[in-house]
């Protein structure tokens, strides 16, 4: 279900009906790619694109954050996903989410309000944790794609294979 949604986005983005202004059509021919009629940009479809990608990076109901699952290519080695002062259920909080050159470490800064339940990371499919350090501590062996962080925890490394 999950790559089922990346390549919705993915066609998405590469249709649009004025490439590179992120503007798509009202009604759009299936064969042209064009717009047929109505409005141009259409508000409502960049607004449900922005919505998509925000609850692929973060979405929660204050007592739980998720993070992901988004694609793996959004963090590649020496990549870095973020996101600072998302104000939601919980306050204003962020994260900073980076990959180690060689690909195998994930560093996870946590900023702002914490929900009471935490955070639960997401990670793409096919990645796996094998060891979770929380806030500095010894790291514990772990086997899991998707991983708890506990509410008041500031700093995560998680060891990753693929």
């Amino acid at each position: 279900m999950v790559g089922h949604a990346w390549e919705i986005l993915n066609w998405t983005m590469d249709h649009q009906t004025m490439p590179n202004l992120y503007v798509w059509g009202e009604a759009v021919d299936p064969h042209r790619f064009d717009v047929a009629s109505g409005d141009s940009p259409h508000s409502w479809m960049a607004a449900e694109l922005v919505l998509f990608i925000r609850d692929m990076l973060w979405r929660g109901d204050g007592a739980l954050i998720q993070i992901g699952p988004f694609p793996g290519d959004w963090l590649p080695p020496s990549g870095t996903v973020a996101l600072h002062h998302v104000v939601g259920p919980i306050g204003d909080s962020g994260y900073r989410l980076s990959r180690s050159a060689d690909g195998t470490k994930l560093n996870l800064d946590l900023e702002g309000d914490a929900p009471t339940g935490g955070f639960r990371l997401h990670l793409p499919p096919g990645w796996i944790v094998t060891q979770l350090a929380l806030g500095g501590g010894a790291p514990a062996p772990l086997h899991a794609y998707d991983v708890l962080i506990p509410s008041g925890t500031r700093t995560a490394e998680l060891t990753i294979t693929q």
